[in-house]
């Protein structure tokens, strides 16, 4: 479909087949019809790398790790950075929105002009499956609390699979303490400040205009991935799943 021309705007081949499909085909999103070259680009490199095949391999793999036996449904989103898409608000709003019209649905998200390898792959369908499960098991995560916990144990789960270091590597006594310092006050909060505050750091916050609470670039990822990997160790994955956000 992406190599269909994009000429004549509303009326061109691209735009009429991507409208067709879009209410049909989980996955298909109704804004971003007529992406560029960059996306045409990343969505061949992921045919390349058999990205389908490897993630419903990788997807069961998890499952079974995490003894889940609920049907996931997965698919591939790739997006452009640009006017209408901004990177950090659509990644924020990605994880954190309760809006999932389905909690056995996923979509791994991958952006143009952006590494697309089959670690970066691999690492992203996991953590989107340990998402969707929690959200079967737990319901919608919207506390910070939870998304902590959720989030860490994404990506440390992740680590497990690809027998890798942890994304973001190893967090800072300092950051833990700041992170810990933060979490103390913020536990439950809601509040999408609060969260992108916690998890991101200052740039991000400062980025979308909320104020900082002084702690460094996705130290919060880290230190909630060091936490979920510390507990998946004690106790196994799939008992870290059903435990949810530690009391």
């Amino acid at each position: 479909m992406y190599a269909l021309s994009r000429d004549g705007g509303l009326k061109s081949e691209r735009f009429t087949a991507y409208v067709a499909r879009v209410e049909h085909e989980w996955g298909l999103v109704a804004y971003n019809p007529m992406a560029g070259d960059a996306a045409r680009e990343t969505v061949t490199q992921l045919l390349s790398l058999d990205a389908e095949n490897v993630a419903c391999n990788i997807a069961e793999h998890t499952a079974m790790l995490c003894e889940y036996e609920q049907q996931i449904t997965m698919a591939f989103v790739v997006r452009s950075k640009g006017m209408w898409t901004d990177r950090i608000a659509t990644e924020v709003d990605d994880r954190f929105s309760t809006r999932r019209s389905r909690r056995d649905h996923g979509l791994v998200s991958m952006w143009s002009r952006e590494s697309c390898n089959l670690d970066d792959v691999t690492r992203e369908v996991v953590a989107e499956v340990v998402r969707v499960m929690w959200a079967s098991i737990h319901g919608a995560s919207d506390r910070m609390e939870a998304l902590f916990a959720r989030e860490g144990l994404a990506y440390a789960i992740a680590a497990c699979v690809c027998n890798a270091e942890p994304y973001g590597g190893s967090p800072s006594m300092e950051e833990r303490a700041l992170v810990s310092d933060a979490l103390e006050m913020l536990r439950g909060t809601r509040l999408q400040r609060d969260i992108v505050g916690i998890l991101y750091g200052d740039d991000v916050a400062t980025t979308m205009g909320f104020y900082t609470l002084g702690i460094g670039d996705r130290a919060g990822y880290r230190v909630a991935i060091a936490q979920a990997a510390d507990r998946v160790r004690l106790v196994g994955a799939a008992h870290a799943l059903r435990n949810g956000a530690p009391t």
